[in-house]
């Protein structure tokens, strides 16, 4: 079997920089001859650039995640000198990407929105912690994560927070208290310091792949019986990063929504096409939404202020 115009490229990229990555997208139908390969430099690995060609031989078809161009090479050399070209100045900072805490819920997935409006990249967050509603939280999650074809996905567990208990979501002994949006006391569905294991895991992440920012839902309307929702929480966090990673490791905490009320969230959202319709709210329920939690109640109010209707249903 003679020698493949791509094994040609390879070799040629090679002997310009011997560190380059190649790999091959791995498909289902052996006819298409695996023919997408990926061209990047460690260290710069979100700024790769793509070669396709079914058979591997030109002309191909290129692009990269910097810009929505595509080109069309005719020949081994103008191949070799555009992925050459593009790796000469490649670098992650050239393709940004964030993390995203995403719950599933309306906030979450409006922060998600603006995420993915702001990275090239954006990865998606999910964390579990033993609450009433888990499973239908991690399918919104899901469904939310496929939306906007996250750039990763991570699921994880810190089930250790329902066997601490101090709240309603977790401990099925504490009753999901009924909504009273005029109190200023800390809500049973308080989850002690939640915010700050959720952060910790989003950190951990974020040096690994390489991410610069970490997005999360808060809301300071909350803040009055959330205490890991307030500015000065995510100011504070924002130093343990600083203090606790590596030296060359530059994480910014967003907190895009935080002066928002639930109204300008919901306009938010609308405004940025969030599939809002996939989220779920209710601290009760995993069928249909109960109504009348804090959380339900919030985000029908929001809805309502903003006159606009609200996908989901409700029990009342």
């Amino acid at each position: 079997m003679s020698e493949r115009d791509i094994d040609k490229v390879i070799s040629l990229v090679k002997e310009c920089f011997p560190d380059v990555r190649v790999d091959q997208l791995q498909v289902s139908n052996p006819n298409d001859d695996n023919g997408i390969w990926y061209f990047w430099i460690p260290g710069a690995e979100h700024d790769e650039i793509h070669v396709e060609n079914s058979y591997g031989n030109c002309p191909f078809y290129c692009e990269t995640y910097r810009s929505d161009e595509r080109f069309t090479t005719e020949s081994i050399e103008a191949t070799v000198d555009l992925i050459c070209g593009h790796l000469a100045s490649a670098s992650n900072q050239n393709v940004p990407l964030g993390i995203c805490l995403v719950s599933g819920g309306l906030d979450s997935c409006v922060t998600a929105a603006i995420a993915r409006n702001e990275n090239t990249h954006v990865a998606m967050l999910h964390v579990s912690y033993g609450q009433r509603t888990e499973v239908r939280e991690r399918e919104a999650f899901f469904k939310i994560s496929g939306f906007y074809n996250a750039f990763r996905v991570l699921d994880v567990s810190i089930e250790y927070l329902a066997k601490i208990g101090g709240s309603s979501l977790t401990d099925e002994n504490i009753a999901v208290s009924e909504t009273d949006l005029s109190s200023k006391e800390i809500p049973t569905s308080y989850v002690p310091f939640r915010n700050a294991n959720m952060l910790s895991i989003a950190t951990s992440w974020a040096e690994v792949i390489g991410a610069d920012a970490i997005y999360i839902g808060a809301v300071a309307e909350d803040s009055s019986g959330y205490p890991d929702c307030r500015p000065e929480f995510f100011e504070a966090f924002q130093e343990t990063i600083k203090t606790g990673t590596k030296p060359e490791t530059h994480i910014e905490i967003r907190t895009p929504i935080i002066h928002l009320s639930k109204a300008e969230i919901v306009k938010k959202g609308v405004e940025l096409n969030a599939p809002l319709h996939l989220t779920w709210s209710c601290y009760r329920s995993e069928e249909v939404a109960c109504g009348t939690c804090d959380s339900c109640a919030l985000r029908l109010l929001g809805f309502e202020r903003a006159g606009i209707k609200d996908p989901i249903s409700y029990q009342r």
